[in-house]
């Protein structure tokens, strides 16, 4: 009797323990600890929002709306009300999914919140359980059949022009459709020849992401986002263009992919996908290469560039490529969700690699390295004709002979980066990864910096939406910011 007594008591328990459990990850748990100031404030910063109308990834007439918000948010009862022309109204619960584990150190991540529609919204608002309702500016995804579309990491205090139009050019040769450029600052003169790619529809340049401390924040959240917004930024070109690219490769500015077996990019994505239908995602090997280039634009040859590039043979891990219908969320290297039955295929070190273009030697004469030892893949004349012929056709030949011989911000980004990436490797950063733990130097030179205003509403209790109102890409005769 009395160990069926004890027996009843230690169920109860047990109950009461999960209950509070459960408890602890709710709104309502939230909101009590908010009130005795035990709780920090929940702010969702609105990265973006796409909708729908079909879809291969989600029921049709949905809207994705990808934001930023703390890593441990409680659970958040979302809402979201569409309006048709007519005026026909759906309000409806959301589905929130993390994106991105943020590593240990960093407070911040990516998150999706999608919404079920009318069918041609005119507009959007979202709501925390009974609060007032916030507007939400959203875009129509791409459905522009693409076959290659290369998503870039944000640009900041970007000065090195060889490296650009020579990853350029490489990805345009192996024959990419479209790469997506998010800007935060960069030399005046290097984005003025960055918007001819852009008038010939190779490149589509948007304004970088950078967020604001509130006062009721004890931190800047830029600083708790792993690699300051390179996430956001990622996962927003992945939805805007997953309907629309057969395949999304996502990279570093120093990044090129060169495929090994075949003439072009595409024709080895398609043979690595079909040897591989269960993949979601196609890890590539990822090895560090030398680039051998001029400092001076007027000895600037990229064909010498491109021809003698040297690739080594140590694996620092992969970059990869989705096929945008399988995969839902993405991190820096890899895959970080997957429709379920696909996978993350890491392939071989015999296929295809993402050179990483990171040791740089410089020449002063370019003839003095035509009998240079040459890449036997791909044609360097064409690379060369594609770029000359670019800056004839927008008279840009003067505006390259201007850029600078000497890089300043470049090197010191590539220090800072090192000693940060060999303290992740072994495990002893114990602060959020990014530029903000770089000194850089306020130079007086001309670039085109990012300018952001934010509009905040007070949803409720402590929780807070912040939207950009103003983003965009200003010039600035003091130097570069981050």
């Amino acid at each position: 009797m009395k160990c069926a007594f004890l027996s009843v008591h230690l169920i109860l328990l047990l109950t009461l323990l999960l209950l509070i459990l459960g408890l602890k990850f709710t709104f309502l748990y939230y909101s009590v600890r908010l009130q005795f100031g035990l709780e920090e404030p929940v702010h969702l910063f609105v990265v973006d929002a796409f909708y729908y109308n079909s879809s291969k990834s989600f029921p049709n007439s949905t809207l994705a709306i990808l934001f930023n918000t703390r890593k441990h948010v409680p659970t958040l009862p979302l809402t979201c009300q569409t309006r048709d022309h007519s005026g026909h109204i759906i309000k409806a619960e959301v589905q929130i999914d993390r994106l991105v584990n943020a590593p240990g150190q960093c407070e911040f991540t990516t998150f999706v919140a999608l919404c079920p529609a009318v069918l041609d919204p005119v507009d959007l608002s979202i709501g925390v359980d009974n609060s007032p309702l916030e507007k939400v500016p959203f875009s129509m995804a791409d459905y522009e059949p693409r076959k290659l579309v290369v998503c870039m990491s944000r640009m900041y205090l970007f000065e090195n022009w060889q490296l650009l139009f020579t990853s350029l050019e490489i990805y345009r040769h192996f024959g990419a459709d479209l790469m997506v450029a998010y800007v935060e600052s960069v030399i005046s003169d290097i984005a003025q020849i960055m918007s001819a790619y852009e008038n010939e529809g190779f490149l589509k340049i948007k304004p970088g992401l950078r967020m604001f401390r509130h006062e009721t924040m004890p931190y800047d959240p830029n600083s708790q986002t792993e690699w300051r917004n390179q996430l956001p930024v990622y996962n927003s070109c992945l939805y805007e263009f997953k309907e629309s690219a057969e395949f999304i490769m996502f990279a570093d500015w120093d990044d090129v992919f060169i495929p090994n077996n075949y003439h072009t990019t595409m024709e080895e994505l398609i043979f690595q996908s079909r040897i591989h239908p269960s993949a979601g995602a196609l890890v590539f090997p990822w090895k560090k290469a030398h680039v051998t280039t001029s400092e001076n634009p007027l000895n600037f040859n990229i064909s010498i560039t491109f021809s003698t590039l040297k690739r080594g043979e140590t694996q620092h891990g992969g970059k990869y490529v989705a096929i945008p219908s399988r995969v839902h969320g993405t991190w820096i290297h890899a895959a970080s969700k997957l429709t379920r039955g696909y996978e993350q295929v890491w392939l071989a070190e015999t296929v295809s690699s993402f050179w990483h273009l990171r040791h740089w030697t410089y020449y002063d004469e370019p003839e003095s390295l035509f009998n240079a030892g040459k890449l036997s893949i791909g044609n360097s004349s064409e690379l060369y004709s594609s770029f000359e012929d670019l800056l004839s056709r927008h008279n840009l030949t003067k505006i390259f002979s201007r850029l600078p011989s000497k890089s300043v911000y470049y090197p010191i980004m590539v220090n800072c980066y090192s000693a940060m990436e060999s303290n992740t490797t072994r495990n002893t950063i114990s602060v959020c990864p990014g530029p903000h733990h770089c000194d850089v130097p306020q130079l007086d030179i001309k670039c085109m910096n990012l300018r952001t205003e934010f509009r905040s509403r007070h949803l409720l209790n402590g929780v807070y939406v912040h939207q950009r109102f103003v983003n965009e890409l200003y010039e600035s005769s003091k130097g570069c910011m981050l």
